[in-house]
């Protein structure tokens, strides 16, 4: 299912910590990992040989530094070293989503990880530039590891589903990812039709009553708001998720988000981790 990661580093605080939650997190789930470094391009007006021993000097300089921040150490007992084996180091020059795009590709990498600084809504994580710019370049599941965020395995996976009569396309990914873990999967949905402020601020329905003619039998947590991030930030005050999937397609609420350029601001200080697939 997820057999190759790629998490993105830039030594900040923020890359630093998903570090620190993706060494874990693939031991887990037995992945191979790719650690990924992207230079800005050196305006060197030098001989090419010259430029090119001092980027490869650079670059090895920070391939050493990536390894400690890993947690990798010439002293280190064997044993540690065998878990870490697949575990892979790369430096590359240019442009950081591009790259990440293009490696991604050539390495087959099945999921991007990307570290974020503590943000003070949720259309902030959706609406930062990398992360923005990945989900418009690439079709590969991206998490997003807010600041402060520490990996233990996934127990609750909640889904925002931007509808509840249709089964997303993603489910399925989500159903084999709760399996593995052994995790519990909520699909929840944001009812923002003003008929129903009167009801139950949240419910769990099945979808059957609701539609005789779906061919989905499951239930599904209706949560009722005019505004759709005030009532996924309800939702995860109220139920914990370990994990909270948002399935970004065009059409789809959270999919338009990316095409905005202003937005109303939702406090959201979770430091739960954001699975974006689109």
């Amino acid at each position: 299912m997820i057999h190759r990661i790629l998490v993105a580093a830039d030594f900040s605080a923020t890359s630093v910590n998903s570090l620190r939650f993706v060494r874990p997190f693939i031991q887990d789930i037995q992945a191979e990992l790719l650690v990924l470094h992207v230079m800005p391009e050196a305006g060197l007006d030098l001989p090419s040989a010259v430029r090119t021993s001092m980027l490869e000097k650079e670059k090895k300089k920070k391939i050493r530094k990536l390894h400690r921040l890993f947690g990798i150490y010439p002293h280190k007992e064997k044993k540690e070293k065998e878990n870490l084996k697949q575990v892979e180091f790369m430096v590359l020059e240019g442009n950081v989503v591009e790259q990440i795009t293009q490696i991604s590709q050539t390495k087959q990498i099945d999921l991007i990880v990307i570290g974020t600084k503590e943000k003070h809504s949720l259309e902030d994580y959706l609406l930062g530039s990398v992360s923005t710019n990945l989900i418009r370049k690439t079709s590969l599941p991206i998490l997003i590891i807010p600041q402060g965020c520490t990996y233990h395995q996934f127990r609750k996976i909640a889904f925002a589903s931007s509808n509840y009569l249709t089964k997303e396309p993603v489910i399925n990914f989500l159903e084999k990812l709760a399996v593995f873990f052994g995790a519990s999967l909520t699909q929840f949905h944001v009812h923002t039709l003003p008929r129903d402020f009167s009801s139950k601020k949240e419910e769990i329905v099945n979808t059957l009553e609701m539609d005789e003619n779906t061919d989905n039998y499951s239930n599904i947590t209706i949560i009722r708001d005019k505004s759709v991030l005030r009532g996924i930030d309800f939702f995860i005050e109220k139920n914990r998720p370990d994990l909270l999937a948002l399935y970004l397609s065009p059409k789809s609420f959270f999919g338009q988000l990316i095409h905005r350029s202003k937005s109303k601001q939702l406090v959201y200080r979770s430091k739960v981790p954001l699975l974006l697939i689109s």
